[in-house]
């Protein structure tokens, strides 16, 4: 069948059919492939072509027939599907029928007219005592639905997300070894694993590390963070991960706060199980570690020399046992009474009470790294503070790592004696 007749075939069933464009092109291609692959099989089967052709099209009969088979095909595939639907829906209602019946209440009470009256009378939704619809305005029976004012899920900075991807791919357990391998292959290799950026500072290359430095090393079952930095700290460099990108800097860098990084972490189920074992000290006023010092042999009150009361003379101008523990008791009552003079004259501050962040934040600047931070009076530059539940470190990398382990360790440790 020629393309010509095979088109003018399908226009006659398409008119009977009333058929769309879209769904004209698709009974085409259908009708076309089924034509060929019987064409195909009477060829096959030693017919000629044009007879096969012929065949074919007496085998699908005319244009009005055809149209007329899959007008019915049609109706009853429609037919069908209804038959189903009805079904579904019907053992759909029957279900939730029986469902309810087997949850409602036993004592439930359907209510009367009267009751229906008092009810509307009680005004029990807060509406107008005027009759006033509460769930529509001025009476109006029309249900008005609020725009949506769903908030947007919340996320990280880009840079912080890609921060933290590089610092979990850190946490894993590394297997390296190298000889006498050079820095430029190493850094490729430890790219192609890991699937990071590493960037060698130009500040790390004039003072330590250079692109052909070469390593030598055997490091396996601990993390790639650490072998990193043991590593590193051969050729007097670490690491730091700013920016999105893991960037190689010398140890003397490393101390700089243009280095620092800034660390997040989630400590609210540490802080509930500080507040469990520390509940005798929580809410508790902060006690002051100030005390009275002990006189001099050779001055007054304090260190100096030359104060208003002079120990020594007192001592030397008593002549017994008894004379002398006059002296003294005399004294601490005078350096009771500077004390206090002193303390009346200095305006007062407000009383700060422990916490558990106050608590978190002193284990922490006391037992790690004390040095950094600036709360310590070393000359550190490390800051460190609670908010909501989330510890914020800004730190160097290396403080930073040492922070998070030994968060994770106490929590460990908390957590294991609340068990016994």
């Amino acid at each position: 069948m020629s393309k010509e007749e095979f088109e003018t075939y399908l226009t006659l069933v398409s008119s009977l059919l009333q058929l769309t464009p879209v769904q004209r092109e698709q009974i085409s291609d259908e009708l076309h492939d089924h034509m060929e692959n019987r064409v195909a099989d009477l060829v096959a089967a030693g017919v000629d072509r044009q007879a096969a052709v012929l065949q074919a099209v007496e085998e699908f009969g005319d244009a009005s027939a055809l149209a007329e088979n899959l007008k019915q095909t049609n109706l009853n595939n429609r037919k069908r599907w209804m038959m189903r639907f009805a079904t579904l829906c019907t053992a759909a209602a029957f279900l939730v029928a029986v469902f309810t019946m087997a949850m409602w209440p036993a004592d439930a009470n359907f209510g009367t007219p009267s009751k229906t009256v008092a009810q509307e009378d009680d005004n029990p939704f807060g509406g107008d005592e005027d009759g006033a619809d509460p769930f529509g305005p001025s009476g109006s029976n029309d249900t008005q639905v609020a725009p949506s004012t769903a908030a947007p899920k919340p996320r990280s900075s880009m840079s912080t997300a890609t921060e933290i991807a590089i610092r979990r791919k850190l946490e894993g357990t590394c297997e390296l070894n190298y000889d006498e391998t050079s820095f430029t292959d190493l850094k490729e290799e430890l790219e192609s694993v890991l699937g990071i950026n590493i960037v060698l500072t130009s500040s790390a290359r004039d003072d330590s590390l250079t692109a052909d430095e070469v390593f030598t090393c055997n490091l396996r079952g601990i993390s790639y963070s650490n072998a990193l930095r043991i590593m590193l700290a051969e050729k007097n460099a670490t690491y730091c991960i700013k920016n999105g990108v893991l960037q190689i800097i010398s140890l003397d860098d490393a101390g700089d706060s243009g280095w620092f990084t800034r660390n997040m972490t989630d400590v609210s189920d540490l802080l509930a199980l500080i507040r469990h074992r520390e509940a005798d000290r929580i809410g508790k006023p902060m006690t002051a570690q100030a005390s009275i010092r002990k006189p001099r042999a050779g001055g007054g009150f304090g260190s100096g020399g030359g104060g208003a009361f002079n120990m020594q003379a007192a001592q030397e101008s008593a002549g017994t046992t008894q004379d002398k523990n006059t002296a003294i008791s005399d004294f601490e009552k005078l350096a009771e009474a500077i004390v206090m003079v002193q303390s009346k004259s200095q305006p007062e501050k407000p009383v700060q009470l422990v916490t558990a962040e106050s608590i978190l934040l002193d284990a922490v600047q006391k037992l790690v790294c004390q040095q950094e931070w600036q709360a310590n009076a070393y000359g550190g530059e490390a800051t460190i503070i609670c908010v909501g539940g989330i510890l914020i470190v800004n730190a160097a990398d290396g403080v930073n790592d040492k922070v998070k382990d030994f968060i994770s360790d106490l929590g460990y440790q908390l957590q294991t004696a609340q068990q016994r």
